[in-house]
């Protein structure tokens, strides 16, 4: 299922259509518009891991704002040279980690939850 099967898309079908009331006449003919919808209904487990996922890739933003904020604290509060190079790499390398962390952790919980979509659900609509 492709990504724009997934949102409502308007196909033209030519259905001709004798039109009964609004003062047409016999023989005039009206291009009918059939409006599908698909949509994916998940299940309570597929809830979770969409709500879980979502926490952790708010969390992983956080903690990595946190450590480049911590790591430039760190590095401004003192004068001598060696410690602020120190500083600045170490924060680079748990930075680093931190976002490798986060890259695994999204694709694993990113596959859950694709793999936890519900069946597709296609409701059709015919417009005059």
């Amino acid at each position: 299922m492709t990504r724009s099967e997934r949102r409502a898309t308007v196909i033209d079908f030519t259905f001709r259509l004798k039109l009964l009331c609004c003062g047409s006449q016999e023989g005039e003919v009206a291009m009918a518009k059939v409006i599908k919808t698909t949509k994916r209904k998940r299940g309570v487990f597929g809830t979770i891991v969409w709500w879980l996922f979502l926490a952790f890739n708010g969390l992983m933003a956080l903690w990595v704002f946190w450590a480049i904020k911590m790591a430039a604290q760190h590095a401004q509060a003192t004068t001598d040279a060696a410690v602020q190079a120190g500083s600045v790499i170490g924060g680079t390398i748990a930075t680093g980690l931190l976002v490798s962390l986060w890259l695994f952790g999204s694709l694993i919980l990113g596959l859950i939850v694709a793999l936890t979509r519900g069946k597709t659900v296609t409701v059709e609509e015919t417009v005059a």
